[in-house]
């Protein structure tokens, strides 16, 4: 739609695709879809769409994918079903991961696993990141941290958070958000000020 509302047209995208982000330089948009599970890039009028990410349908789920600022890549967040990835005989749970992948499909790697909650031994509390933002400059990501014990997203027990760190996975250090309700979804962001032009 134009930014007056006065022109608006219908994307030539199948009806299970969920559109999440425009790339900076205008030229793609990622896109999510319900019917398989898997990111793909479209041009804005719907055409040249092409399957980014390649992973077991049956077994995953890819979504939240946002452009780095250069539109080269995308970060990514991967969900695994239960029961179905090593390490996980015992059924503990849904595995989340967070990725970055190049547009043509190449380059795909995890830069933030699920790691083990607390000091406690015993504990089955998980720390999963959900989704991440670029920093306009491309160095860092914000990333929304929640735990569960093992239920994936529908076993929130309200400690979602948000983090910073750099865009190769290293440096992880979360915000202190003092005095706020402190519940971050990935689907209400988080976003970065813009960069401001002199």
């Amino acid at each position: 739609v134009s930014a007056d509302g006065g022109d608006h047209s219908v994307l030539a995208l199948p009806d299970a695709d969920v559109v999440e982000d425009w790339s900076p330089d205008g030229q793609w948009l990622a896109v999510t879809s319900r019917n398989d599970g898997q990111v793909y890039v479209a041009k804005p009028d719907g055409s040249g769409r092409r399957r980014v990410t390649d992973t077991d349908t049956n077994s995953s789920r890819n979504d939240h994918p946002r452009f780095s600022p250069d539109s080269r890549r995308v970060v990514y967040h991967r969900q695994i079903f239960p029961g179905d990835f090593p390490g996980d005989e015992g059924g503990r749970g849904t595995q989340f991961s967070l990725r970055t992948i190049n547009l043509d499909g190449t380059g795909d790697r995890e830069i933030l696993g699920e790691t083990k909650a607390g000091s406690e031994p015993g504990s089955a509390l998980r720390t999963a990141p959900m989704g991440a933002r670029w920093s306009p400059d491309g160095k860092h990501l914000a990333v929304v941290l929640f735990d569960h014990s093992g239920g994936g997203i529908l076993a929130i027990n309200g400690n979602w958070r948000l983090a910073i760190m750099d865009a190769d996975g290293g440096n992880l250090r979360e915000l202190k958000l003092e005095g706020v309700l402190n519940t971050v979804l990935p689907w209400d962001g988080p976003e970065w000020r813009p960069v401001e032009v002199p």
